[in-house]
């Protein structure tokens, strides 16, 4: 029959054309309970798509009913990418309708009642957009590629109608899908390929599938092809990781020279990185939560582990279409260490010299308060440092940890949540030029004997090793344990208290003390200071006669820092 009709129509003037405003999309419920969409059910698989405009009880339509069902069969009855969609214009008629109507003709493709949504799913059809529409039937032939022929048929109700109506199909068949392939790549700021990347698509061609994911690969390049040209896309990337990556104290220092304005960011993607609470601006707040992912003390940040410049792109065809290109940005990582692969923390640096960091060695007795100063060498090399002290548990109890006269050293610098399994988490900087050689003191509780060179040590367990000089330099540390010989040693007797103190000391330098006596809660109640020569030496100390029973601190700082801290009872 379809070899009859073509024939048949040769040199025929044709009653229809077909439109290049595409088919708007629907989705509507058939008689029977199934939804369907006319792009991801049809038109996307490459099947043409014939609307029967109609009504139960219309004359016409029940004229040309049979003459309908003949061009479907001949067509395959919806197995040959073709299939028909009955669709009932009158409001007041439902499911039951298009089913009556449907078996009284013997039709077996879909039908839809206003019930089911047919009128919505016409409204952009019967506007005027492809023709006017003035009755029932009117047939509607939908290509693969959206193009519609309105009204095939015109007023022809019988075997010409039909044959009209198998040529627009045949001519549908003609009109293939137009397809395309998005590519593009995904780098970070200086052209490094960024790996296992998602990228997200999603459109109306893919909406039987709800969206599309591919992978960047190793050279950060994405591909998708089979895509119908004339339809809209979105692609969003986004990419899974451990949140410190890159993440480093010296991100820090650079923070917070931009917010100083000593040295403001001057690329986009650094002040993206910095805003990690989404503020808009680089702020303090910024500084303080990503320091809290330094310490271990949080996974997360607001801003997530990873953005984008764009965070998504809208394509509203393919039609001349580029690659495309997104920059990834690691959050809080603002001098571009991240590792660019999928949830690693970024590799180790390739750190040239060590600094070292120095701490006086001493053998340990139980229940003794052990102070461990650390310093450095010289004066003015600093500008930060991060690492995690690990330290015997079973030997040292940590009491507090304090700084001497180290800038910006508070308790928020460390994270002493592990130190009951033997691990700090420390992180400091300063935009200063001027820092000291003492860093810190820490207070531990010996509960049996040992000695600190065996007790300590860094690691990179919690928080990773560097450290940072003025010229933005990286830097390696250790500890270097400063042994007896080479320290300054401090006792002092009797204890408890009577009515003099005796400070025996044994200096490398000639220096000035100065001695204070402490309330637990750290009031001063006597302080003096007095200068003492090289060598080992008694300082005795009066003490009030007023003072009354109970415990207090003995504090001794020299040119060295604190040199003793230790309690003392009186009677």
């Amino acid at each position: 029959m379809r070899k009859f009709i073509t024939t048949s129509l040769l040199g025929c003037i044709y009653l229809f054309s077909y439109s290049q405003a595409p088919a708007p999309d629907f989705t509507v419920t058939t008689n029977k309970g199934q939804e369907i969409s006319l792009y991801a059910d049809y038109l996307d698989k490459g099947t043409t798509v014939v609307l029967e405009l109609f009504w139960e009880g219309c004359p016409p339509c029940n004229t040309f009913a049979p003459f309908v069902g003949d061009v479907y069969k001949d067509w395959g009855n919806g197995m040959d990418s073709v299939e028909f969609i009955a669709m009932d214009i009158m409001a007041l008629e439902t499911d039951e309708n298009v089913t009556i109507f449907q078996e009284r003709h013997g039709h077996t493709w879909p039908g839809v009642s206003a019930e089911g949504g047919s009128l919505d799913a016409l409204a952009g059809f019967i506007d005027g957009t492809y023709g006017r529409f003035i009755k029932t039937p009117t047939m509607i032939v939908i290509a693969p590629d959206g193009t519609v022929a309105f009204d095939v048929t015109g007023f022809d109700f019988d075997i010409e109608g039909s044959a009209i109506l198998s040529e627009a199909i045949a001519q549908s068949r003609i009109l293939k899908v137009e397809l395309a392939t998005i590519n593009g790549t995904v780098t970070n700021v200086e052209q490094v390929p960024i790996n296992n990347v998602t990228l997200r698509f999603e459109g109306a061609a893919l909406e039987s599938l709800g969206s599309v994911d591919v992978t960047a690969d190793t050279a950060g390049r994405f591909s998708l092809a089979d895509l119908p040209i004339n339809q809209t896309y979105t692609v969003t990337p986004s990419k899974m990781g451990a949140i410190d990556n890159g993440i480093t104290t010296f991100d820090l220092v650079l923070m917070s020279k931009h917010i100083l304005g000593v040295t403001p960011f001057t690329d986009t993607t650094q002040i993206i990185a910095a805003d990690v609470n989404l503020s808009g601006s680089v702020t303090t707040f910024d500084i303080v939560q990503v320091r809290r992912v330094i310490l271990g003390l949080t996974d997360s940040l607001n801003a997530g582990s990873w953005r984008f410049l764009p965070h998504q792109i809208e394509l509203a065809s393919l039609n001349d279409l580029s690659e495309l290109s997104f920059v990834g940005i690691k959050t809080g990582d603002v001098n571009h260490s991240a590792n660019l692969s999928l949830f690693t923390t970024a590799e180790p640096r390739s750190i040239k010299r060590t600094l070292p960091l120095i701490v006086p060695d001493k053998k340990v007795k139980a229940g003794e308060i052990v102070l461990v100063p650390f310093k450095t060498a010289t004066a003015n090399t600093l500008t930060g440092f991060q690492y995690t002290l690990d330290f015997d548990a079973t030997v040292l109890d940590l009491i507090d940890f304090s700084s001497t006269t180290l800038p910006n050293f508070s308790q928020e610098n460390g994270n002493t949540r592990h130190k009951d399994k033997g691990q700090i988490a420390m992180s400091w900087f300063t935009t200063k030029n001027t820092t000291p050689k003492d860093l810190f003191t820490l207070q531990f509780r010996a509960k049996k004997e040992g000695q600190l060179s065996e007790l300590l040590a860094l690691s990179n367990a919690i928080t990773t090793i560097e450290a940072y000089t003025k010229a933005e330099e990286v830097v390696d540390l250790a500890l270097q344990f400063q042994p007896a010989s080479q320290q300054t040693i401090v006792n002092v007797f009797p204890n408890p208290i009577t009515k003099t103190l005796n400070i025996t000391v044994d200096l490398q330098q000639q220096q000035d003390l100065q001695i204070d006596l402490l309330s637990v809660e750290g009031k001063i109640i006597q302080q003096s200071t007095t200068q003492v020569a090289v060598g080992k030496q008694t300082i005795t100390l009066p003490i009030s006669t007023s003072l009354e029973a109970g415990m207090y601190l003995l504090k001794i700082t020299g040119a060295e820092g604190i040199l003793l801290l230790e309690k003392l009872i009186r009677k």
